[in-house]
């Protein structure tokens, strides 16, 4: 817990703006802001903001997409799966990275008490 409340406080909101971009980060920011004691009112404030670009820039996307790209039902599932590559890339190199470190310094502990 205490390592959520000063992740929050110092990078908070932007977490939550940029959270609305990633599909499974979305999901969970919004309740380690909680647990992290997360200011109401900023949260509101980048929650709202957040969702308001991506609700904005996905419909634009589409319509512009939509009108530039002929036949595009024949790419969606392409793209789609393009696009879930890239945003949970930086995730799964998170985890990958912290389950790294975590072995590392079990390693560690270890050979200390020997």
């Amino acid at each position: 817990m205490e390592q959520a409340e000063k992740f929050y406080e110092s990078h908070g909101g932007k977490t939550i703006l940029l959270s609305r971009f990633v599909p499974v980060v979305r999901t969970f920011a919004p309740v380690v802001a909680g647990i992290g004691n997360m200011d109401k009112k900023k949260f509101f404030v980048y929650n709202v903001a957040g969702g308001t670009i991506w609700c904005t820039s996905v419909t634009l996307l589409g319509y512009w997409l939509g009108n530039r790209i002929p036949n595009i039902d024949h790419y969606i599932i392409p793209v789609v799966v393009a696009a879930m590559a890239i945003t949970f890339t930086p995730t799964l190199i998170h985890i990958v990275k912290s389950v790294i470190q975590g072995r590392r310094r079990q390693k560690l502990a270890q050979k200390e008490d020997l």
